[in-house]
């Protein structure tokens, strides 16, 4: 299954990555790992991650305080956002019809 992200879920990811970064060499590029490691766990198993909706999932990642929520879609997933776990929580729900 292929996937991609929402435009607004790319940026909000790339700039965690920038934030992880700047407070330390080396852990963006950990962040980044992470969510491309989760990213590969989804789509071996898109429905096995908790819904959030009828086809939107959340995926956590296991060592930074984020989730990956995606829909799914027949031919491929669509990562919705690439949020933070403590922060406005349902925010990422308007791009569900982009």
């Amino acid at each position: 299954m292929k996937y991609r992200f929402h435009a607004a879920a790319r940026i909000e990811f790339l700039q965690a990555v920038v934030y992880y970064e700047s407070h330390r060499s080396g852990l963006g590029e950990a962040f980044e790992r992470e969510v491309y490691s989760r990213i590969q766990d989804l789509l071996a198993a898109p429905h096995s991650f908790p819904s959030v909706r009828k086809t939107i999932h959340r995926c956590a990642t296991r060592r930074f305080p984020y989730a990956i929520v995606y829909s799914i879609l027949p031919k491929e997933v669509i990562i919705l956002a690439v949020a933070h776990q403590s922060r406005l929580p349902g925010y990422w729900r308007r791009r569900t019809s982009n």
